[in-house]
């Protein structure tokens, strides 16, 4: 991933130059690239880490959800709604 980036990452910093600079509201400041991804690594695997311990129950993705789209948002005198069903069945509205 990081070959992938090198150019995106050297034109990022020749732009913004924010190598070894605070920027509000940062508390960490990087000298080099490596620090920051560094940083950033150990800061998305500490957090993830954190909501696995204190976020109760487990996320699991909805097998086959129901769609629905209101048009127009927001609506005067009439109301468009679109309902895609995972498969055929009644609605009551």
């Amino acid at each position: 991933m990081t070959t992938l980036i090198q150019n995106a990452r050297i034109r990022n910093y020749n732009t913004f130059n924010s190598l070894g600079i605070r920027v509000w509201p940062n508390a960490f400041v990087g000298n080099t690239y490596e620090q920051v991804v560094n940083y950033l690594n150990n800061f998305v695997s500490s957090r993830l880490l954190w909501l696995d311990a204190n976020l109760p129950g487990v996320c699991k993705d909805e097998p086959n959800p129901i769609m629905i789209s209101a048009i127009p948002n927001p609506f005067n005198e009439y109301l468009d709604l679109r309902v895609i069903l995972p498969e055929a069945g009644r609605i009551t509205l």
